[in-house]
């Protein structure tokens, strides 16, 4: 499991040390100094990126209990007790409340909701794509499929950013039904 983690970041700043050091080089005129540069900042940088990750995945595998997380594609499902446009605006109102997201396409008759959300600092490589569909199941229950995946397939693990958007998402909606369930409850017993 560990293994893309720790060897990604390996390659990558061997990679990088190997230009800095074939930079230094062709500067000082010295096989020895173009070597040691690569070694030197190519590890070093490799070994902190691939400590960095390790650190992020137990955190992440402690969090979830699974390594779920490590999936780039998530998907969950949720029927909501309500009419499809309510839910159609109520999915619309909750992804544009979403932290460093932008809704991309919204189509009524087809029932789809497309945005994109920037990833957070500390992952600033990333960016996904948040896709929920709806479907009328009668009237007044909808089923609502709710999908994150990176925008662009560059990366096979994403630190669990995807997971956590459909989670948030989910966990909204849940919120949603549940205060108007405690709402309609009150108006019975008044």
């Amino acid at each position: 499991m560990y293994t893309k983690l720790i060897l990604r970041p390996l390659l990558g700043g061997l990679l990088f040390g190997f230009f800095l050091g074939l930079c230094l080089w062709c500067i000082f005129k010295s096989f020895v100094v173009g070597m040691l540069i690569w070694l030197a900042f190519g590890g070093s940088f490799g070994l902190f990126m691939a400590t960095f990750n390790v650190i992020m995945a137990k955190r992440l595998t402690k969090k979830y209990g699974n390594y779920e997380w490590m999936k780039t594609h998530h998907e969950r499902e949720i029927i909501l007790s309500m009419p499809y446009e309510d839910a159609f605006e109520l999915c619309l109102r909750i992804v544009k409340s979403l932290n460093r997201c932008r809704v991309r396409e919204m189509n009524k008759e087809r029932g789809r909701i497309t945005a994109v959300r920037y990833s957070k600092f500390l992952s600033w490589r990333y960016c996904t794509q948040i896709t929920i569909d709806l479907k009328r199941i009668n009237e007044n229950e909808t089923l609502i499929k709710i999908s994150s995946k990176p925008r662009y397939n560059a990366y096979n693990f994403d630190f669990g950013e995807n997971l956590e958007n459909v989670e948030e998402i989910l966990l909204r909606l849940r919120s949603f039904q549940n205060e108007k369930l405690v709402k309609f409850k009150r108006y019975l017993r008044e």
